[in-house]
């Protein structure tokens, strides 16, 4: 685990200094300006991501804008919106309301958004590869079921948020797949 949010959060800086650089390049003298829409810190993978995100950015100068959504579509767009109006260059949107995102980066086309962990149209996608966690999870639990309970189990539910999009289906079925 601590491995994986580690290589998630060399990831977050390699993918937004890939995607922010020639914006920032392009005028030494501008202030770059990062919108932050995160599920909420008290999430703990959610703050350190938000963490690694803003030593990121102060260790280059630029200003973030925060905020914080618990995947509430309402609050996500007026997020989203507000982020618009203080014309932020970049948005790290981590909220997987897929509809909400997708309607704001076609109406917004000049701002560049970066989703953690769920796809939309126009944004760039970082995250993990969902369907091979799903597996590795999957694994592990079927070794916890073999230790625990002599590899009995009664039921396995699966609780998903379907408006989350594809990639959550994705670890479903490696999670059910990896159990197998």
């Amino acid at each position: 685990m601590k491995t994986s949010l580690i290589t998630n959060s060399i990831f977050t800086v390699f993918l937004l200094s890939i995607f922010l650089s020639p914006i920032y390049a392009a005028d030494d003298k501008k202030t770059f300006t990062l919108g932050i829409n995160n599920y909420m810190d008290s999430f703990e993978f959610c703050w350190k991501v938000h963490q690694n995100i803003e030593e990121w950015a102060a260790k280059y100068g630029i200003k973030t804008v925060y905020a914080e959504a618990e995947m509430e579509p309402e609050r996500v767009k007026a997020n989203l919106d507000t982020f618009a109006l203080q014309e932020v260059d970049a948005i790290f949107e981590f909220n997987w309301l897929t509809d909400v995102t997708a309607k704001f980066v076609k109406e917004n086309p000049d701002i560049v958004v970066v989703t953690g962990d769920y796809i939309v149209p126009g944004a760039y996608y970082f995250g993990a590869d969902q369907y091979v966690a799903g597996v590795i999870l999957g694994r592990h639990l079927a070794k916890v079921v073999k230790e625990r309970w002599n590899g009995e189990l009664d039921e396995m539910i699966f609780a998903a948020c379907y408006k989350c999009g594809e990639l959550l289906i994705a670890r479903m079925d490696g999670i059910r797949d990896g159990y197998k």
